[in-house]
């Protein structure tokens, strides 16, 4: 099975998933015969508005949707190593389809407490990985050995006529993750560590020993990071790599009407399709300054097409970010104070919060949270917040402690019903399996 278009992934999709000939698909659809025909074709692109009809056509749930949009990855995106996704809202299966040039690749991803790690084979057509649940407050980040592409969706894949290797997450959990140091150790004793002995269907609940002792967690933890540069160049939209975006619209197969669209419908963004023109060709800087932000978004960039500053200043403060955001935040320390362990700034999340420690000039970053983002420094500590991928920057998505026992409580209750929800989702697909209803 390789898609190299649309057009194949529909027909296989049509053919092989929901065995619909071409005229039942096109009345269900409302359009001719030939409709369908050009668009498995390719001598007719399908517009969004096609695709959404598709999909909800052949009830699936918006998974063909998201196989046809992630299709274009490759060729808008440059290969990376570091791929991040949130899944907000309530937990559902999820999928991640991962795609390299190299023929073997490792695989690592952290998830809240859990951390998964594997290798394997990368045929033309990647690899699936799945898991029965999603975890709405923390990032799902991935790394790779070698740059690759990694797109992230919703629902249950049909695996059973899948040619791809098809990998369940649960199957890669080696350990729980390095978040919270000594507060991780604990959730590994309580929760993760579990995992590794029996795969237990029900997990005990944290004893109130073990949460009382968070207390000592939360008045000490935080990590120090290596001195970074000051970052230079790249910081604002005067200095955007433009054809960037033209080249992933188009990979996506979207028309600037259809941007235009999108931006408002997802956004709240009111843009001209002549606006987008000037955008893209460098012919005219957008009224918004945050318009390459929510295109990144719009057009599934993952925060490597935009770099935008958001705000600066100095000691305390609340930065509230565009709610669509759920890509990659940067913060860029620096001042006259701070030598290599010294406390540069707490950062607040909801009730989370992170101690950043290190020599200044610093620079982090960590996955978008729908919460203002807390900076509290000292007033000699100038920062500046920022939106999309930094090159260089220093990984914060671990060291994260509640700010309270509650807090903790809930944490802990909540990754134990993703847990078992996911360990109970691998068995089901195992037992599919041992019956043989996939054929990979």
């Amino acid at each position: 099975m390789v898609w190299k278009s649309r057009g194949d992934l529909l027909r296989w999709w049509r053919t092989a998933v929901v065995g619909l000939p071409q005229r039942e698909l096109a009345r269900q659809l409302g359009v001719g015969r030939t409709a369908i025909t050009n668009w498995e074709r390719g001598t007719r692109q399908m517009s969004i508005d096609d695709i959404s009809g598709i999909d909800r056509a052949v009830d699936a749930d918006g998974v063909l949707a998201a196989l046809l949009w992630s299709l274009g990855t490759p060729e808008g995106l440059e290969p990376q190593r570091l791929w991040s996704n949130c899944f907000p809202g309530e937990s559902t299966p999820v999928w991640m389809w991962l795609r390299s040039p190299s023929p073997r690749i490792e695989f690592a991803a952290e998830w809240g407490m859990y951390r998964m790690e594997g290798e394997f084979d990368v045929g033309p057509d990647g690899v699936f990985c799945i898991c029965g649940v999603s975890i709405d407050d923390s990032a799902l980040v991935v790394e790779l050995s070698h740059p690759g592409w990694v797109d992230f969706g919703r629902s249950e894949l049909p695996i059973e006529v899948l040619d791809t290797p098809v990998i369940d997450a649960m199957e890669l959990v080696s350990r729980a993750t390095s978040a919270g140091g000594s507060f991780t150790d604990m959730l590994s004793s309580n929760v993760a560590a579990r995992y590794e002995k029996s795969r237990p269907r029900e997990l005990a609940a944290l004893d109130e020993t073990s949460l009382r002792s968070v207390e000592s967690f939360i008045r000490d933890t935080g990590e120090s990071v290596p001195p970074q540069q000051w970052p230079r160049g790249r910081e604002g939209r005067e200095t955007l790599d433009r054809p960037s975006f033209t080249r992933l619209r188009e990979a996506r197969g979207l028309s600037l009407t259809e941007v235009a669209r999108r931006l408002e419908e997802l956004t709240g963004s009111t843009c001209s399709k002549d606006t987008l023109r000037r955008f893209e060709s460098g012919s005219g800087q957008p009224a918004d300054p945050l318009l390459p932000a929510a295109l990144d978004h719009v057009l599934g960039g993952n925060g490597h097409v935009a770099l935008v500053v958001v705000a600066s200043g100095s000691g305390n403060a609340a930065i509230t970010l565009p709610a669509y955001w759920q890509a990659p935040v940067w913060i860029a320390f620096d001042g006259t104070s701070g030598t290599d362990g010294d406390d540069v700034a707490e950062l607040g999340w909801g009730d989370w919060r992170r101690v950043v420690r290190g020599n200044l000039p610093l620079t982090v970053i960590c996955h978008a949270s729908m919460d203002p983002l807390r900076v509290a420094a000292a007033p000699s500590i100038q920062w500046v917040v920022g939106l999309g991928r930094r090159e260089g920057a220093w990984p914060i998505n671990s060291g994260w402690v509640p700010g309270s026992v509650d807090t903790t409580q809930q944490a802990l209750s909540r990754y134990q019903d993703v847990f078992v929800g996911a360990v109970q989702h691998l068995e089901s697909v195992t037992s599919r399996r041992g019956r043989g209803d996939n054929n990979d």
